[in-house]
């Protein structure tokens, strides 16, 4: 309740928050970027590859991509979108709060070259999916 209080009037119905973003992990974001979160009430509600925000135990604030195996194995395996990290899991327990991805706010101008690197990004990743299509293509008889 001492949180200061903003309007945003794009933002559904909900408890939100915004959470300063640091590192490379999530491209494009950058360091210092802002997610919004809506508060995710239910683990139930976690839906596989989307991302969220999580307040943790032992890493503090982290926003990545979450897949949800809960009912497999009890965890959350959380995905960077920047290829360098490497996925983890993280047990229920070490989880204080979830928050659903709703917006991002970046305060600072970005640099021609930025652009472009998220585009490169992305066009490496379409390019993959598109050699694995190939190969399996190439792969199976006709």
């Amino acid at each position: 309740d001492s949180l200061p209080k903003m309007n945003l009037p794009f933002i559904p119905v909900g408890k939100h928050r915004a959470f300063s973003i640091k590192g490379d992990s999530m491209p494009p974001l950058k360091d210092g970027s802002y997610v919004v979160g809506k508060y995710v009430e239910s683990l139930k509600d976690i839906k596989s590859a989307r991302t969220y925000v999580l307040l943790t135990k032992h890493d503090g604030i982290v926003y990545k991509r979450v897949v949800n195996n809960i009912k497999k194995d009890g965890t959350l395996m959380l995905h960077s979108d920047n290829p360098v990290y490497q996925p983890y899991p993280v047990q229920l327990y070490d989880v204080l709060e979830i928050w659903e991805f709703t917006c991002c706010l970046n305060l600072s101008d970005s640099k021609p070259d930025e652009l472009n690197m998220g585009s490169i990004m992305n066009m490496l990743r379409s390019m993959k999916v598109e050699l694995a299509s190939i190969k399996t293509k190439a792969g199976s008889p006709k």
